[in-house]
């Protein structure tokens, strides 16, 4: 199995990028250098900031946001 590191990049969403998991899954994303929508219920909590993220105000239990 090939083990070399890919220059490609990817365009990510992540449900809860507030959360645990969730933060650290779009502060590794960021760190590779993909592209990263979270989407959170409060965004204005977010306090991540990168040029490569882009949050976004929804919630999944209430599909309308």
């Amino acid at each position: 199995m090939d083990k070399t590191p890919s220059n490609k990049k990817y365009h990510i969403a992540v449900l809860g990028a507030n959360g645990g998991i969730g933060r650290q899954v779009t502060e590794q994303a960021l760190k590779q250098g993909h592209y990263v929508k979270a989407i959170l219920r409060n965004p204005a909590k977010l306090t991540i900031s990168h040029p490569n993220l882009l949050p976004i105000k929804g919630d999944v239990m209430h599909p309308e946001t």
